[in-house]
Parts: C-alpha cells; structure tokens; sequence
C-alpha cells in the first residue's frame, strides 16, 4: 500500500486578502437544506476571517469573512475568484491491492460522457467488480458501485484538472431495487457557483481511512482513524448518524457549530497530533467547507461558491 503526506506554507497576509475574497461570503444553510439568508446576513464587521496562513492569534472557532468589507469590495472579489494563489493543502495517496473492509475509488476521466467505465488502472474495488459512472446533468454525475451497496460508510471527491471547479458528494445509498451497488451521487460547479462538467477523483470506505487500512505502521499500536457526516448544518452540538460514522477506538464523533460556517468535529480518543485530514460538502448545492486546523478535534470552515448580489 502507498501514502502521500503533503503540506504547504502560504503567503500570510497578502495571500489571505486574496483567498479571503476569492473564496466568497460564508454561507449557512437551514434545517431544510435552503439558504438561510438571515443567519448569513448577521455576520458582524469585526468576525474573525479565515485562519490566516501562520497565525497564532485568531480565534480558532471563527471562519467568517467581514461581511461589509467583502461587499464593499464585490467587484474585485468577482475579479478574484478563481485566480490562482499559494495556499496549504492536505493530501492523501492510496492505491491498495485488496480491501477487508468495503472501499472503491476511481479517476473519472469523461466528464462529458454519458456512461462509461473509469480506467481500470485508476480504479479499485474491494469486491473485484469494476466501477462505472453515468452523467446524468451538467455537472451532476451518478457513480455505481458493484457489490458494496450499503446504507453506511463515508465518501470523499475532489475535482482534477487545472481549471477552478469543485466537487462534492450529493447522497450515498444503495441502490434500487436489489441494493446490491452502492450509488453514490456527485455534484460539481464552477468556481462561481453554476454546474460544470469536469473530471474528478473519487473514493468510499467502510470503517476504515481512506488509504485502505491502518494509518499507523505495524510497529507502532493505535487507531488508524475516524469519520463522520455531518448533516445537521445549524444544530449548535449534535451526534452524527452512528451509520455514517466511525471511530477506530470504538468512540462516538460529536460535532459542535462555533459560528457560521464553522465547526469543530470531535473523534475522542484520537490524539490527531499527526497525519492527515479530509474534507467533502455535502449536499446538492454548491457550498464547499476546507480545514481550517486539527489537533485536537477537526475545524472546519464552509462557505457559499461566490457572494451573492445584495
């Protein structure tokens, strides 16, 4: 089995000017799914913004940009969006040879195609069956699993090209009427919001990380690590469904909401001070959520694909 660690420092001040109003204003939705306009709205004109490359004295439970500055500056941040900046990142590499536990990935290479089978030498399946994917909009693509149906587990995506779009996970189910396939529905936008085709890479897993196994080596005892799905955008603290996550230790996630936009996953009994973190929004929309730091507990910041005109 391979894995990939990678990290990269930013450009402090100056590159989070840009990143802060590329990125658009932070977004909430309500109970419903729905822009809750009011609850985005009350952002304060002193909210901390984004964790700024290096820093040490930003309030960790803040993401929100200032939401006055931002509009103020709307056509520059039109400008922006989309322009490339240097920025940290987390990364993850697998390519395993066989699975105990249920996992499938792929490189969706065919954005435009409306039903293919992903190259079988960037694709995997635990049950040896082979993975295939219909779009079925723009922008909106439909991925089948052979023999992995399963009302559990965690998917992550990433859009792949050098263009500025993003993807996300819509829903994972099984699929009908036998059930037998896991589906798994992915959504993928601009940078300014609208549908766009575009190629992406995909993984699911089941009780395990998304390398496959244990994160750890041989020698070394411990968890190998956690997920959760997080579904309950405006709930201030909450347990995840217990189908959709998991804890090595056999501890139960909770997340708590620190702001608009932000959030704090806790995995007890993981130390996280070390290894590697990944994040997907979730949903039909075109919000996306990043990392903002971890150690100890997970933060995370979702925002909306672009400001919206006021």
């Amino acid at each position: 089995m391979d894995m990939a660690f990678a990290s990269a420092i930013g450009l402090g001040r100056r590159l989070v000017t840009a990143e802060l109003y590329s990125e658009g204003a932070p977004h909430l939705l309500d109970g419903a799914g729905n822009d809750d306009d009011a609850a985005s709205d009350a952002l304060s004109t002193t909210a901390s913004p984004w964790f700024r490359a290096n820093s040490t004295t930003r309030s960790r439970s803040a993401c929100a940009a200032p939401y006055r500055a931002a509009k103020s500056l709307r056509d520059m941040n039109l400008r922006w969006t989309g322009t490339p900046v240097d920025a940290r990142f987390t990364l993850s590499y697998a390519h395993p040879g066989s699975s105990a536990r249920p996992m499938a990935f792929f490189w969706a290479d065919q954005p435009t195609a409306p039903a293919y089978t992903p190259n079988p030498s960037y694709q995997f399946n635990s049950s040896g069956a082979t993975n295939t994917v219909v779009r079925a909009g723009v922008g909106a693509y439909t991925v089948s699993l052979p023999n992995l149906g399963s009302a559990t587990g965690h998917v992550q995506v990433s859009a792949y090209g050098t263009g500025g779009e993003r993807c996300k996970v819509a829903a994972w189910l099984p699929s009908l009427p036998a059930g037998s396939a896991e589906q798994v529905d992915i959504r993928c936008f601009t940078s300014t919001g609208p549908p766009a085709d575009t190629r992406f890479a995909m993984t699911y897993v089941d009780k395990i990380t998304l390398t496959g196994g244990a994160a750890s080596p041989p020698s070394v005892s411990g968890p190998s690590g956690a997920y959760a799905l997080a579904d309950q955008p405006t709930s201030p603290s909450y347990t995840p469904n217990l189908s959709y996550q998991w804890n090595d230790f056999g501890s139960t996630n909770s997340i708590t909401r620190t702001g608009v936009g932000a959030y704090q996953v806790h995995f007890p009994s993981l130390a996280m001070n070390s290894g590697d973190v990944q994040v997907t929004a979730y949903g039909f929309g075109s919000e996306y959520c990043k990392v903002k730091s971890w150690a100890p507990g997970v933060w995370m910041c979702c925002a909306s694909a672009a400001l919206r005109a006021r």
